[in-house]
């Protein structure tokens, strides 16, 4: 089980190799569950039973990031073109979509403990984020580039994740 876990923010990147969500797709792949039913459990045991830890998280965010791609072209999501908007309104709701998935698996098919699903649940934070991709600007970026460059560039299916983020209380 791959992952980067960010020490100083709580962030937690999964790895889920290959197995990363299909292009405009919200569905678990089957290596997606297994990994999550490894990590979900591990990582919240070690958070929550070392007390001053638990005591320190604020909230849970689970992440959905998508492509920024729509209809076979790249459109910036910083774009305020009335032409745009269809495409960020979409790959928005994908991006929640994929973070929902995430979460409907864990607390529907869990391995957690009650007990961590109880102190885990009142934390969570659903969220669908921007889209593009790790290390960008947008500016970088031409209008229109056609989806198949922009993936080959840019390795659209990275982006296609989601991301749990543990946030500290201030």
């Amino acid at each position: 089980m791959k992952g980067k876990v960010e020490a100083r923010t709580g962030e937690v990147t999964l790895d889920f190799g290959d197995e990363y969500f299909d292009t405009g797709s919200v569905n678990l792949k089957p290596q997606m569950r297994t990994i999550l039913d490894k990590f979900v459990p591990l990582y919240a045991r070690s958070i929550f039973n070392d007390a001053a830890v638990a005591s320190k998280i604020g909230s849970v965010e689970i992440v959905g990031f998508a492509s920024s791609t729509y209809k076979g072209k790249y459109v910036n999501p910083k774009s305020s073109r009335p032409e745009d908007k269809d495409a960020l309104d979409y790959n928005l709701k994908l991006s929640f979509g994929r973070a929902n998935s995430i979460f409907q698996h864990i607390f529907d098919r869990s391995s957690l403990s009650k007990q961590d699903r109880e102190r885990l649940l009142p934390m969570i934070k659903v969220v669908g984020r921007g889209y593009l991709p790790e290390g960008t600007n947008a500016a970088d970026i031409p209008d229109g580039m056609s989806e198949a460059e922009f993936c080959s560039r840019y390795h659209c299916s990275k982006a296609q994740r989601v991301v749990i983020k543990f946030n500290m209380k201030d």
